[in-house]
């Protein structure tokens, strides 16, 4: 239903990071309300057909007596504008809860049905929720924590952040993926070759409260997602965040330090060289 679509966030770009102000009058600057909001109901009608796929899955489970023994694992890699801030589909260093917060649902032997749990939590995660569930033990040093006991409703925090990143040096040219010419995505990528800062690597952290995105060769953007939920006011300069900006930009760095390389958990014919 078109007319029952939410709206979408709103076009402020002025605290925004250079992709989104460069990218967005050249994808979407001639598109009308009405426009966005087809895109948006077809966003939601793939979502749709993606769950009616996922019932045939189900089905056929159910049918080989499978179903009560399978862990069923739903998620996606990111999510979309759909219209969000005048912009469509993703963008890799972008750190919106547009494309951020997307779906995870958790079924299977294990996991008892306990509805929804409103917890910070990484892709990080899965694997060692996997491992747990399965009663099995990683046998390598990783990063994520497992959401075992936020599902069994043992505890009520899981994170007090999480972390993102993305992005590429302006030299990586291997990650211009090639473009037919006279594709929709030509004119995309004549704004990232012409102005090879849209791209830049950048990091965020984020909490229940505050999100801070750190881009050296661009401006950092920092949100109080509890009085701006849109993001839509950068604060990042502002004398009043100042505090909050500096604790966020030491839990990046930490963060940055604590994932770095770490020695394998056993010794090999090559000892510890």
């Amino acid at each position: 239903d078109r007319a029952g679509v939410k709206p979408r966030i709103p076009t402020e770009l002025s605290g925004k990071r250079t992709f989104m102000q460069a990218l967005q009058p050249v994808n979407c600057g001639q598109l009308t309300e009405e426009d966005f909001r087809e895109i948006r109901a077809t966003y939601f009608g793939m979502v749709s057909r993606l769950d009616h796929q996922l019932g045939l899955l189900i089905d056929k489970l159910k049918e080989r007596d499978l179903y009560d023994n399978t862990i069923i694992v739903v998620f996606t890699d990111h999510a979309d504008y759909a219209g969000d801030y005048g912009m469509i589909e993703k963008f890799l260093a972008g750190f919106e809860d547009s494309l951020l917060r997307v779906p995870l649902i958790i079924s299977g032997p294990g996991v008892e049905p306990s509805g929804a749990h409103d917890v910070l939590c990484e892709m990080t995660d899965l694997y060692p929720t996997l491992m747990d569930l399965l009663g099995l033990e990683p046998k390598h040093y990783h990063y994520g924590r497992s959401l075992a006991p936020s599902i069994a409703g043992e505890t009520a925090v899981h994170r007090d952040a999480v972390f993102a990143e993305g992005g590429y040096h302006a030299d990586e040219a291997q990650f211009r993926v090639p473009i037919p010419k006279g594709s929709d995505y030509e004119l995309m990528r004549s704004v990232n070759v012409s102005n090879p800062h849209t791209a830049r690597k950048a990091a965020m952290v984020r909490t229940e409260r505050y999100k801070y995105a750190y881009c050296p060769e661009d401006r950092d953007e920092l949100y109080d997602l509890e009085a701006d939920p849109g993001e839509l006011r950068n604060v990042v300069d502002d004398p009043e965040y100042a505090g909050v900006r500096d604790e966020m930009r030491e839990r990046l760095l930490r963060w940055m330090l604590d994932t770095g390389d770490v020695l394998p958990l056993e010794q090999d014919p090559r000892g510890w060289r």
